[in-house]
């Protein structure tokens, strides 16, 4: 049985180095998911999560929890990927994704139309989310990119469950504000 992350925390913060190695390859894909929500998949996002793991060593001391390891490491992963956005003036890139690049099958009933719609959709979703300020955007990709919970997210950002709900509820409302005209007749509560 493999030891647990707040057991590898305690190994590494008594001097043994080698016991962030497990750490790191346990939390290596959720660091490069993290990454990639906010550079796209690209030697970029790695350089990011190597640069994650990085402070992560540096800054362990001050984790107050290593039960939430997991969670303060994507918090880690995320501020480090958005400063390497903001140094490249790319907020939130994020390629476009077909559905043979994730494993789907395309629709073979989907017009062309309906795929240039779709695709504009998108667009339109993603640049709302981009012109979100700083504190909404991170919470929203946090919460509906990488579905983390309430709680890893306020452990992640050093803030609490409650301005977690606050920061989404103001970015639900923002986006909504922003996305409007794309939901004119869409029925009460779709949006």
């Amino acid at each position: 049985m493999e030891p647990r992350d707040e057991e590898l925390v305690a190994s590494v913060l008594a001097g043994d180095r080698e016991a962030f190695s497990p750490l790191v390859r346990r939390h290596q894909d959720a660091v490069y998911s993290v990454c990639c929500h906010f550079l796209g998949a690209s030697e970029e996002a790695k350089d990011a999560a190597q640069e994650a793991f990085v402070r992560a060593y540096g800054s362990l001391g001050r984790l107050q929890d290593p039960r939430a390891f997991g969670s303060w490491l994507r918090g880690i992963a995320a501020h480090v990927a958005l400063d390497l956005a903001r140094q490249r003036q790319r907020l939130l890139a994020c390629p476009d994704v077909d559905a043979s690049e994730i494993g789907a099958l395309p629709d073979p009933e989907a017009s062309p139309e309906r795929s240039v719609t779709r695709r504009e959709t998108l667009r339109e979703v993603r640049e709302a989310i981009e012109a979100l300020p700083e504190a909404y955007r991170l919470v929203s990709v946090l919460r509906f990119g990488l579905e983390m919970k309430y709680s890893e997210i306020a452990q992640a950002l050093g803030i609490t469950e409650g301005a977690v709900e606050v920061r989404l509820v103001r970015a639900r409302r923002l986006l909504r504000e922003k996305l409007s005209p794309m939901f004119a007749g869409a029925p009460e509560g779709a949006v």
